[in-house]
C-alpha cells in the first residue's frame, strides 16, 4: 500500500486506520505475567501517513477501517512478487 493522501485518518478514533490480524491462531489464549506483553487483542492498528509505503506478506490478514472525513483519502494498493534472476 502506498498512501498518496492520508486525509483525516487518526489512530485515536480508529478513523481510516489499517488493521493487521495476528497470524498465530490461538496465540492469545493463555496470558500470564511472563506473556502479558503479547497483548490479547490479536490486532495491530496504524494510521496512514502521506508518502508511507507498507509492504507485508500475502498471508497476513488485514483490513481498512471505515474512513469518515471531508478530505479525500487516496491509497494505492498493489501486489508484488520477488523473483531471483538466474544468470
Amino acid at each position: 500500500m502506498y498512501y498518496l493522501q492520508a486525509g483525516e485518518s487518526g489512530i485515536e478514533e480508529r478513523n481510516g486506520v489499517n488493521r493487521f490480524y495476528d497470524p498465530r491462531h490461538g496465540a492469545d489464549q493463555y496470558l500470564d505475567a511472563g506473556t502479558a506483553y503479547l497483548n490479547a487483542a490479536g490486532t495491530w492498528d496504524f494510521a496512514p501517513q502521506e508518502g508511507q509505503i507498507v509492504i507485508f506478506p500475502s498471508y497476513l490478514k488485514h483490513a481498512a477501517m471505515p474512513y469518515f472525513g471531508s478530505q479525500a483519502r487516496i491509497v494505492l494498493a498493489f501486489n508484488s512478487q520477488v523473483n531471483f534472476l538466474e544468470e
